[in-house]
């Protein structure tokens, strides 16, 4: 009886922890999206291709993009990737070799790439 207890309390902590897990995954994406718009140059993204990650928000899925990446202000361009919560509706707007808007924030040696 006690080892059912213990193994429920177990089942419930973990499925708790997983929650709050996905939640300030959530919220952190969001707010990282947030400050790369705010604080990032523009530039322009070719999509070179994309695919499913098997994760969604709600009722978006999380695609990855291959991109090549030009910033405004010139210089060399580069391959990247970046992901996206997107509806199923709104994947034409996302089609390989369209061109999109997009903010660049470099911070050291990381640089973060948002479509606008």
């Amino acid at each position: 009886m006690v080892v059912i207890l213990l193994l429920a309390a177990v089942g419930v902590l973990v499925f708790f922890g997983y929650m709050g897990y996905m939640v300030c995954l959530a919220v952190g994406g969001e707010m990282r999206r947030a400050k790369v718009l705010e604080r990032g140059e523009p530039g322009w993204a070719r999509i070179q291709g994309w695919e499913r990650t098997g994760w969604s928000q709600g009722k978006k899925d999380i695609l990855r993009f291959s991109l090549a990446i030009q910033p405004d202000a010139g210089g060399p361009g580069w391959m990247g990737t970046a992901e996206r919560c997107v509806q199923m509706m709104e994947v034409p707007q996302f089609q390989v070799g369209m061109d999109r808007r997009v903010r660049i924030l470099r911070e050291g040696a990381s640089v973060r790439v948002e479509f606008e």
